[in-house]
């Protein structure tokens, strides 16, 4: 199994939220890629936004293209204690993870039909799996006695996927380019790092004046989701046609967003004072039916700038 573990690098910062602009710049510096969007030049999107349940037991995590939603525990798994479910592709397959009654131990899924298939990352303590791709590639982290690592395992092929200095990283989504994005924990300890990635590629995501920001799900677009910490709840965004836009479900005092599709809508959960967690579905109000088809290769080199000749280091793992 390989092993990717990023360098440490300083934050390359800027007041644009314009892909573009940004990745020229550090193409231009030839330094690994932070992205750091500008919260004073987001601006909101209208979505219309509907309850998918009444509890938290329901809250949304994942949605395919044919509007077919995932949630924490919609699967039935025999002699299992807790289950929850994260991403499903456009076949229907659905993947997450499961505890077993007696044992105890953690293990990834994937429902094909009314058919399971466990996964464990080998020596690993937890394996969970939180996203799935229209090629069955799959995504999750695990935990071993070093930390917590995400991993992709791509055609049987599993790589462990490590922040900059970090034993605490997650892998959430995976696209049919076979991009990823997820989130760390750098040495400092201070806040969650969310991350695109692609290849050797490896770039930051960070929402300034947050006190942490996850990244969630990405389509085949190129559209991230995700959410921050403001420091009195999460607040959600999108990064769609090279800008930040802030997603808020109405009268809720925190809306984190955990998943979308090609077609722009998007799954998660929101909270208020007076109704608990509840998940939801946000379909922009702008949004046709019509799929867009996934980009080739060359329209997403500026997302895969990041760490080309910067001291990628990648060593095997026994």
């Amino acid at each position: 199994m390989e092993v990717f573990t990023w360098p440490k690098v300083d934050f390359l910062r800027s007041r644009t939220v314009k892909l573009s602009t940004l990745v020229l710049a550090v193409t231009a510096l030839a330094a690994p890629s932070y992205l750091v969007l500008a919260s004073g030049q987001a601006h909101a999107v209208a979505y219309v936004f509907t309850d998918t349940g009444t509890s938290g037991f329901d809250i949304a995590t994942g949605i395919n293209n044919a509007g077919q939603l995932t949630n924490y525990n919609n699967p039935y798994i025999p002699n299992a204690e807790h289950i929850e479910t994260y991403g499903i592709n456009d076949l229907g397959q659905t993947v997450g993870f499961y505890q077993t009654y007696h044992t105890h131990t953690v293990s990834g899924f994937i429902k094909t039909g009314e058919n399971y298939t466990n996964f464990s990352v080998l020596g690993s303590t937890l394996t969970a799996i939180t996203g799935i791709n229209n090629s069955g590639q799959i995504v999750g982290y695990y935990n071993d006695d070093i930390g917590t690592h995400g991993f992709t395992n791509r055609n049987g092929v599993v790589t462990t996927i490590n922040g900059p200095k970090s034993n605490i990283t997650y892998v959430y989504g995976i696209n049919d380019l076979g991009q990823i994005v997820g989130s760390y924990i750098d040495d400092a300890g201070i806040g969650y790092h969310g991350f695109v990635s692609l290849e050797d590629s490896f770039k930051t995501i960070e929402v300034p004046g947050s006190y942490g920001t996850f990244a969630r799900d990405i389509n085949n677009k190129g559209e991230i989701v995700g959410y921050f910490d403001n420091g009195l709840g999460y607040s959600s965004y999108v990064i769609s046609s090279d800008e930040l836009s802030v997603i808020k479900a109405p009268s809720m005092i925190l809306t984190a967003a955990t998943g979308i599709n090609d077609i722009g809508q998007i799954v998660g959960w929101h909270a208020s004072y007076t109704t608990g967690n509840r998940g939801f579905t946000a379909t922009p109000e702008a949004t046709t039916p019509n799929v867009t088809a996934v980009p080739e290769p060359a329209s997403l080199a500026l997302l895969g700038t990041g760490l080309l000749g910067a001291g990628l280091v990648r060593r095997k793992r026994a």
